[in-house]
């Protein structure tokens, strides 16, 4: 997602740390971060991979708890008007076609031309 984004000469802003992405889980305060940040779209991108994101679970979050963070810093981001795009990275194999797939069939596409001429 880095490179396309340079590619296609987009201001962003990898690892958005903003100060409001604040929660509260576990009963812990916690600080969210997200993948990519498109000011000019008001646009946040989450890259899923395979650890979290409800599909597996590891030593400190179930499947579950994984996919209720999500939720929540989806809901976040919603509530400051931006407009949190997921793709899935989940891939079993070819990772660079399977997740070249997710992305020209997400709604990036829509946003952005991702012809590829």
């Amino acid at each position: 997602m880095y490179n396309l984004l340079q590619q296609l000469n987009v201001e962003f802003e990898y690892q958005y740390s903003p100060k409001w992405c604040k929660y509260r889980f576990k009963g812990k305060n916690k600080t969210g971060r997200y993948d990519f940040y498109i000011p000019s779209k008001q646009l946040i991108i989450e890259m899923d991979g395979g650890i979290g994101h409800g599909n597996c679970s590891t030593k400190l979050l179930t499947k579950n708890e994984s996919l209720e963070i999500d939720n929540i810093k989806d809901k976040l981001a919603i509530e400051h008007k931006l407009n949190p795009i997921r793709i899935d990275c989940n891939y079993n194999h070819n990772r660079f076609e399977y997740i070249k797939n997710k992305i020209i069939n997400s709604k990036l596409n829509d946003i952005f031309n991702l012809n590829m001429k």
